[in-house]
């Protein structure tokens, strides 16, 4: 009797865990599917751009036509900003596998929209202004300004460290099956909701028949 009890008991919190996790589920509902339709919306903007300019430049020959790579990785996009917080959201999805493919979506996001949220343009206004300065000090003393040229350094290695992180940044996204698997884990997900629904109705009826 001890030993049915014992085992009875680990059944319903079994199943109070699983139910536990619905309000995290649909949670991380929302913002997959938000972060999914911001990729998709960076990924057809890039294609237009594509389209627009006549395919993308290749510079194998001087009268070629098309935008090239670098414009494309360069581009900075106002995308939703992923928040660190929402990673705790995974902590109580007692599914193995979608809790790991959840964890691989939200870092691909979190470095894309990084990523494309960065933008090179203040930087290179900075250099520009510096290059004026540059000028104007150098005709007032005959050199240059020591400090400039370190503020000059400092920036242009911050720009190559951007450009890095856009290009490794699109090169995931157009090279590997990002929005299928975005589409595949969102499917997932939704399964995994309607699973624990499922026990939940279940439960509140047996609390009804009991009450």
């Amino acid at each position: 009797m001890a030993k049915l009890q014992i085992r009875n008991q680990r059944i319903l919190d079994r199943r109070k865990e699983i139910i536990g996790q619905l309000p995290s589920l649909l949670r991380i509902e929302i913002e997959l599917k938000k972060y999914y339709s911001e990729i998709i919306r960076v990924k057809e903007h890039r294609e237009s751009l594509i389209r627009a300019h006549g395919g993308i430049c290749t510079f194998e020959n001087d009268d070629e036509e098309g935008i090239s790579e670098y414009e494309l990785n360069g581009m900075q996009y106002k995308m939703e900003i992923f928040d660190d917080e929402h990673f705790k959201l995974l902590e109580n999805i007692s599914d193995i596998n979608l809790h790991i493919n959840l964890i691989k979506c939200f870092q691909f996001y979190k470095e894309f929209s990084t990523a494309l949220n960065s933008d090179t343009i203040p930087l290179d206004n900075r250099i520009d202004e510096i290059v004026k300065e540059q000028v104007d000090h150098i005709d007032m003393n005959g050199y240059t300004n020591s400090n400039l040229n370190y503020e000059a350094n400092k920036i242009n290695d911050e720009k190559s460290t951007i450009e890095d992180l856009k290009e490794r940044a699109w090169k995931k996204a157009l090279e590997d099956k990002v929005t299928e698997d975005f589409q595949k884990v969102i499917e997932d997900l939704e399964k995994e909701i309607e699973k624990v629904k499922d026990i939940k109705e279940n439960e509140d009826d047996n609390s009804l028949v009991n009450f």
